[in-house]
């Protein structure tokens, strides 16, 4: 039974013991599970975490790798990539004398993903999964006019959708409206989430208050990251980041958006939680992604599956 008093997400990551907290689309939407990952450890869960990588893994020692595409990363881990996201987290953990293991996912295929998976889920007994998403791109069904940048979430929730064994597998974004800038329409976003509701799948919705640890700490990580890359820091972040504060509209907080206007506004600040089992359920062409190897054959088959619809749902505004 649900409760007024706790969103069902957080309801179903405290019955676990062993959480895994992983960034499903690469780059920096690992930190988007960072204050969830405080909060459940200073409740008393055992949680690890994870992220797809954008950065060339292949160069890395051999005695990390856990198994092909998963390698364990630390403060002092080794590598010619100036951007390695994952080292970053880990130095800041290092910082604040918390564990400091940042596990690393290879950019490649469902099939060879799900493999990855499985042998981390093994390693450290495992009973929740919780990808997070800095952005909600991963929401989107495949029928709309703009989905963001998919191909690496869509492998994430592929290759966790077809990992039964896990009891408990959960999606939570972070940052509404942040995938404007890549040509989301954000009331196609609340639709799916209506439609995942009546299907069952959706566990509602929470902020993350910026008076507590866990968004004092958010902040500090953020900041930490964008002084590791002052030319490349998140977009996604510096966004949830500057709404955390309080701030409103376009706030300029990188030279990268200097072409577009963004919207920060509060509802930046909040969780979104659904099932894996449900958002895969009504993925369009997610089970075409089975086969898949490598990152690139994803992009064709999302290609390939938009060119054959017969019509896209079109942008809607919001009507207040």
């Amino acid at each position: 039974m649900t409760s007024l008093f706790e969103p069902e997400l957080l309801t179903r990551l405290l019955a676990a013991d062993r959480i895994l907290i992983a960034g499903a689309g690469g780059g920096f939407d690992v930190y988007a599970g960072l204050p969830l990952a405080l909060a459940l450890r200073q409740a008393g869960k055992e949680v690890h975490l994870a992220n797809l990588s954008f950065s060339h893994l292949y160069g890395l020692d051999a005695d990390i790798w856990l198994a092909p595409d998963v390698a364990r990363i630390g403060p002092g881990t080794r590598s010619a990539e100036g951007y390695f996201p994952e080292r970053t987290l880990a130095r800041w953990l290092r910082l604040h004398r918390m564990p400091d293991t940042v596990w690393a996912f290879a950019s490649v295929g469902v099939r060879p993903l799900r493999a990855a998976y499985r042998a981390l889920v093994a390693e450290l007994g495992i009973d929740a999964i919780l990808l997070v998403d800095g952005g909600t791109d991963i929401l989107m069904r495949g029928d709309e006019a703009g989905l963001g940048t998919p191909e690496e979430d869509m492998a994430s929730l592929g290759a966790v959708a077809g990992l039964s064994e896990v009891p408990e597998r959960l999606v939570a974004c972070l940052g509404f409206g942040v995938d404007a800038y890549h040509g989301v329409n954000h009331s196609l976003v609340l639709e799916n989430l209506a439609a995942l509701d009546r299907a069952g799948g959706y566990l509602g919705a929470f902020s993350l208050p910026r008076g507590s640890r866990a968004g004092a700490l958010y902040l500090d990580a953020v900041e930490h990251a964008r002084a590791a890359f002052p030319e490349h820091p998140s977009i996604v972040h510096g966004s949830v980041a500057a709404a955390l504060r309080g701030e409103f509209g376009d706030v300029r907080f990188t030279e990268r958006t200097r072409h577009g206007a963004l919207f920060v506004n509060p509802l930046m600040t909040l969780y979104f939680g659904v099932t894996v089992e449900a958002l895969a359920a009504r993925n369009l062409y997610l089970e075409q992604l089975e086969k898949t190897v490598l990152t690139r054959q994803i992009s064709t088959v999302i290609e390939e599956f938009r060119d054959g619809l017969p019509a896209q749902r079109p942008p809607r505004q919001f009507p207040h």
